[in-house]
């Protein structure tokens, strides 16, 4: 988890966030293809950057 806290074995949340990562991994990869026209690259990245972001949200210490 971010900041390095502690987290219980039943959580979830690193699951979802690794999945997140691989998400954003797999779309990576994709973008390697030099026939990708321009416009389905810039999605692509404006998609992993949202990704990111949720990756971090779900990596962010839960309140207590």
């Amino acid at each position: 988890m971010l900041f390095g806290d502690a987290v219980s074995k039943d959580d979830l949340a690193p699951d979802a966030y690794g999945s997140v990562d691989e998400l954003v991994a797999a779309f990576g990869l994709n973008t390697t293809d030099k026939d990708l026209p321009i416009e389905v690259q810039e999605n692509v990245l404006r998609i992993q950057r949202e990704l990111f972001i949720v990756g971090a949200e779900l990596a962010k210490p839960k309140r207590k």
